[in-house]
């Protein structure tokens, strides 16, 4: 069976992320498009670093407090995070969607011309957000 990309979410985030191995997050929402035709490419991302890197997922839908933590607006949205869990760079809504993690070499792609926002409110962290992610 191959290997997928890892669902993070509050119960798992302190050992995933920050533990010492580097991490690459798509942020996403099961009702995105774009983030549905990535997400095979992803998976293959996944199996491909497999104990060199973490490949994650977080459904935005169900853990907002983690995505407001790195202030994700746009799905998809790729966050590359050192051992530590601080972010290295960020990925908003790749232009060729599943072509350019599968055969393009790593670049920086410009949005496309419709990105999708997500819907969740933005609170304040200090009281709202679970203890892991604070």
């Amino acid at each position: 069976m191959a290997t997928k990309a890892t669902v993070i979410n509050v119960d798992n985030y302190q050992e995933l992320i920050g533990n010492g191995t580097p991490a690459i997050v798509d942020f996403w929402a099961t009702w995105c498009p774009h983030c549905k035709r990535i997400a095979p490419s992803f998976d293959k991302v996944a199996a491909d670093y497999e104990g060199k890197l973490i490949v994650g997922k977080v459904d935005t839908d169900e853990d907002p407090a983690i995505a407001q933590k790195y202030d994700i607006e746009y799905l998809p949205t790729f966050v590359l995070l050192d051992g530590e869990g601080n972010v290295v760079d960020k990925v908003v809504a790749p232009a060729n969607k599943a072509k350019s993690w599968s055969s393009a070499p790593a670049t920086r792609a410009a949005p496309p011309r419709r990105l999708w926002r997500t819907t969740m409110f933005r609170p304040s962290c200090s009281s709202s957000c679970p203890p892991a992610v604070r």
